[in-house]
């Protein structure tokens, strides 16, 4: 569950929370839900940002979701006077897996989880998209009209903030071929429990599902947990899940196992700016990055 900054419509603070499935705004000082959004998909990680009158959500497929990446990040819009947003756009080429989109009053910025960064318009047009040095778990920054990207793997590369894709500088926080070792703690790589991960077991209770053995799964034979993901399963919108989704999902999912990142620290967690520096957050250590005079 991820949340926005606090926002007003009509004068009442809002805070707007982006969790698996549903995108809901809260009364900032009674806690009473005022409206939800539902249904919209890849949006467990990323946190809403806040903008002005905008809010945009970031989201990303797994390899247990049926719908392309692209399309579901989305901008929410208050119009004056409303209560509740309606959405503006959605996203036709961005998508954001581990980080928040970024955004000022022209421009938004969607990173990947393989490193591609997309700039869009608060119109939802594209303006490009491009492959950067690696993947981002930390949430780009804007700062001094320039955004910075942050990989993982300690570069970050900085941009100008146009419309059009233009590197400023590539900056490396450490050496990729002898990355520092974590100084408090002796990492070791998790044994293999032979159970899968939870995307492999939610998928293996999907497979178990056709109660009747008819070869479909409608959305009441689904366990609990599984049902509010139903809408992202049933990829042509028939009211069912059949084998050719299933197997669908299944190639999907496979792709993104032998595709999963590193979890070997030093790794980018976030970055924070103040006292006219950067503050960088790996494992076990905070890097504090002046400029040089």
């Amino acid at each position: 569950m991820d949340v926005a900054g606090c926002r007003e419509s009509n004068g009442r603070k809002q805070v707007v929370v982006s969790s698996n499935g549903s995108v809901d705004g809260y009364d900032a000082a009674t806690g009473n839900l005022i409206w939800s959004l539902n249904d919209i998909g890849g949006n467990s990680i990323s946190s809403a940002t806040a903008q002005g009158d905008r809010v945009f959500i970031g989201a990303s497929s797994s390899g247990f979701d049926g719908r392309n990446a692209s399309g579901r990040s989305l901008c929410l819009e208050f119009l004056a006077g409303a209560t509740e947003p309606k959405i503006a756009w959605r996203a036709e080429e961005a998508s954001c897996h581990y980080v928040s989109v970024l955004a000022n009053d022209r421009l938004t910025w969607h990173v990947n989880k393989t490193g591609v960064v997309c700039c869009v318009g608060i119109d939802g047009k594209t303006r490009f998209r491009k492959r950067t040095l690696g993947q981002c778990w930390a949430t780009p920054l804007l700062v001094n009209e320039l955004v910075y990207l942050f990989a993982k793997d300690g570069r970050t590369t900085v941009l100008e903030s146009g419309e059009f894709y233009k590197e400023v500088t590539v900056n490396q926080l450490w050496d990729t071929k002898n990355p520092p070792a974590p100084d408090t703690y002796v990492q070791s790589r998790p044994k293999p429990t032979g159970h899968g991960n939870a995307m492999q077991q939610a998928f293996e209770q999907l497979k178990q599902s056709d109660h009747n053995s008819d070869g479909k799964i409608e959305k009441e034979e689904l366990p609990e947990q599984l049902r509010p993901f139903f809408p992202q399963l049933d990829t042509n919108q028939d009211g069912m899940i059949d084998k050719k989704e299933i197997d669908a999902m299944e190639a999907r999912m496979r792709q993104s196992t032998t595709s999963s990142p590193s979890y070997g620290d030093p790794i980018v967690y976030g970055v924070a700016v103040g006292d006219g520096a950067f503050f960088v957050r790996t494992g076990t250590r905070i890097y504090c990055v002046r400029k040089s005079h």
